[in-house]
């Protein structure tokens, strides 16, 4: 009894560390709750974040091991791809990236990641072949359409651009980066008139 009372204030300030951006804390409280009841599955998922967001990702990539060992979730898979492909291993990261993609409800999650580490590499050409397969899949993905009007804008292409703005924006009228990247288009394009 005393010691779920232990690991409830323990909680409460691993919780309170977390959401102020005080990981190495957050660290802290974590790893003292986990000496308590190691297979914290909540407590782990904190560790993980705090880690990853700490760009330590060698101790990341542990922690959600030791996570996938506990719940193979779609969402463990996605953060262990991405950890993979910070830590540069990134054909390891994109094979459960697409697994993710494939197989899971977090497939735009997967999805946006990916792209993310196709623009760092700047391969423009994957991204838009992957949004392709994306909107093949889930043809009302607004990000979808919104990352290949990145693309096209990248290229200056800026009708190109408008277009995949429209559509991203046709899905999801909340979609502020599409809007805001139409706003600039518009813009460009009206200058050249």
């Amino acid at each position: 009894m005393f010691g779920k009372f232990k690991v409830k204030k323990y909680f409460s300030e691993l919780n309170k560390a977390y959401y102020s951006n005080d990981f190495k804390k957050a660290i802290k409280y974590a790893d003292i709750i986990l000496e308590m009841d190691k297979n914290n599955l909540e407590v782990l998922k904190y560790k993980y974040n705090s880690l990853a967001n700490m760009g330590d990702y060698e101790n990341a990539l542990v922690c959600i091991d030791e996570i996938i060992t506990l719940e193979k979730s779609c969402m463990a898979l996605l953060n262990k791809g991405t950890t993979l492909c910070y830590m540069n291993r990134i054909e390891e990261g994109f094979k459960l990236l697409d697994y993710v993609i494939d197989n899971c409800e977090e497939y735009e999650a997967a999805f946006i990641n990916k792209c993310n580490f196709f623009f760092m590499l700047e391969e423009f050409d994957e991204a838009l072949s992957l949004s392709d397969k994306i909107l093949n899949m889930h043809p009302d993905c607004s990000n979808a359409y919104d990352t290949k009007s990145f693309i096209y804008y990248k290229r200056e292409e800026y009708d190109s651009s408008l277009i995949y703005a429209n559509k991203a924006l046709e899905k999801n009228p909340n979609n502020n980066i599409a809007l805001e990247r139409k706003e600039r288009l518009l813009s460009i394009l009206n200058s050249k008139d």
